[in-house]
């Protein structure tokens, strides 16, 4: 279905469907917004918009507004595609995405799906979304990943009220400025909760991000961002991680039952604000910092008002009668290190010409 040129158009109700055929980039989208046009989406089911089986190619878009179109997309079940369940790329594209269901195929090592994506200056407001599915299984061999929703060097953008569960990132950011992320729920993803890479200036509060395979909050070469009012809490990693990140905020977050710390800081990060947290039962130390310099206890950084029991130097937190096991002070994040270096390379082949955005066979 192809919308263009046209204003106010209203598609509801209706099945559209694939396959392709057995050729790469056999199909494109399933609903098309171009050419300056403005559309509501509603009540559909855009389904198996992708080749026949399943490929690497990079098409395959459930509804694509390209730039200078707007859509309203609301209530829809998206499912099946090959690529990205809804793509909103580049100046002057709007959309906003409501109550939709958008689900990838699952785990797949073919190609590295998106449910939502907003890209090269795309603008949106993504609320109360259901985002599962996208999980790609061969990020190890080529370091390339897929995401419940991914951001890259969007313009405006909110991210409220949505649930991401089943996804390989759950929430991934490149090249961001000025967004918010806010109340969601990022829950039971193979990798990270969320990441900010390379973004600037962002706000991301009150969100529930548990049982992650990874680590619940990622900061990685990012500055300037705040993190406010969270519980991160039960991820498999660390609660919230910052690598090569400065001068950001982070703030009266509930951190609590990770597998390592609460807090991860390493020595490349500096200048950041860490402030009336509570850091509860995590398995290595509550907070670990590696910088140096003349931040509170030696570190790079200051830390206020934080209940936290271990920490590594003491003296990052306040002790308030956690029941809180000895740690092994020789814990080392080599595995955070290894685990999390592809993402500041490959990350930048989301902003292909051609929306290869993950992936290229």
């Amino acid at each position: 279905m192809d919308i263009s040129d046209s204003r106010g158009v209203d598609l509801n109700g209706f099945t559209i469907t694939g396959p392709g055929s057995n050729q790469p980039d056999s199909i494109f989208f399933g609903v098309l917004v171009e050419q300056g046009a403005t559309a509501t989406i509603e009540n559909n089911h855009i389904t198996k918009i992708r080749d026949n089986p399943l490929s690497g190619g990079q098409q395959g878009a459930g509804v694509f507004v390209a730039p200078d179109s707007s859509a309203v997309i609301q209530r829809n079940l998206i499912d099946q595609y090959q690529k990205t369940g809804i793509l909103v790329d580049g100046s002057g594209a709007n959309a906003t995405i409501t109550s939709n269901v958008v689900r990838g195929v699952g785990p797949t090592d073919v190609t590295a799906q998106n449910g939502i994506q907003i890209s090269r200056g795309g603008t949106a407001q993504i609320t109360r979304n259901f985002v599962s599915g996208n999980n790609y299984t061969n990020t190890d061999q080529d370091g390339f990943i897929s995401a419940g929703i991914l951001l890259v060097d969007p313009g405006q953008v909110t991210v409220t009220q949505n649930e991401l569960t089943g996804n390989e990132e759950g929430l991934f950011t490149q090249d961001t400025r000025g967004v918010r992320i806010a109340d969601n729920h990022i829950f039971g993803n193979a990798s990270d909760g969320l990441v900010l890479a390379t973004s600037i200036g962002n706000t991301v509060e009150n969100n529930r991000i548990e049982k992650n395979h990874d680590i619940g909050i990622l900061l990685l070469n990012s500055q300037g961002n705040r993190i406010l009012n969270n519980q991160v809490r039960n991820n498999d990693l660390d609660g919230i991680a910052l690598l090569n990140a400065q001068n950001n905020t982070i703030s009266n977050n509930q951190v609590r039952d990770n597998a390592n710390d609460g807090l991860f800081v390493d020595d490349q990060s500096t200048g950041n604000t860490i402030t009336g947290n509570r850091f509860q039962k995590n398995g290595n130390f509550d907070i670990e910092d590696q910088s140096t310099g003349s931040g509170t206890a030696g570190t790079g950084n200051t830390y206020r008002n934080n209940q936290a029991e271990n920490t590594s130097p003491p003296g990052l937190g306040s002790h308030r009668g956690n029941n809180h096991h000895n740690h092994d002070e020789d814990h080392e994040h080599h595995g955070h290190h290894g685990h999390h270096g592809h993402h500041g390379v490959h990350a930048d082949d989301h902003d292909q010409d051609d929306h290869d955005d993950d992936r290229d066979d």
